[in-house]
């Protein structure tokens, strides 16, 4: 994999325009290789590179359905609107439910009283639900085998 430089706005600090998290992203985003648009056309590049960075394999993220939505989409989904978010990416459910990973625009990670949004959203009314990994399911009634729970879906992706 070639590594490329970042155009920045202030070249002696290598500093980005706007917030850490658009840092982030644009550092990721060089850094994805351009196979990964063949293999993964439904994940933008800022969510493919979010999900690699937490340890996930194409393979497993093809294998759970997860996907980037229509910046149109996301509002319909969820039922609310929170201003701001920009991009999603949908993690579903063996249930039906889901749960969707967000991003904001530059500068608005936080609400005008200084409170972080969510980096996790879901629609309203279905309440929190476990998540189960497709590989653990076939596994559940197996009371010799043991099972280990964390917290959040791609923490359960990466330990299976």
């Amino acid at each position: 994999m070639t590594s490329q430089t970042l155009k920045t706005s202030e070249p002696s600090t290598g500093k980005v325009e706007g917030s850490e998290t658009l840092k982030t992203s644009v550092s990721i985003i060089a850094n994805v290789p351009l196979e990964s648009k063949q293999i993964l056309p439904s994940l933008h590049p800022l969510h493919l590179a979010d999900l690699r960075k937490s340890g996930l394999s194409d393979e497993t993220i093809i294998q759970h359905r997860i996907k980037s939505l229509r910046p149109k989409d996301i509002d319909k989904l969820i039922g609310y609107s929170i201003p701001g978010l920009i991009s999603a990416y949908i993690i579903p459910f063996n249930d039906g439910n889901y749960r969707l990973k967000v991003f904001y625009a530059p500068g608005q990670e936080r609400y005008a009283d200084g409170r972080k949004k969510p980096r996790y959203i879901q629609a309203k009314g279905p309440g929190n639900r476990l998540y189960i990994p497709l590989p653990v399911v076939p596994i559940l009634n197996d009371t010799y085998t043991p099972i280990y729970i964390t917290e959040g879906e791609k923490k359960a992706l990466k330990a299976t």
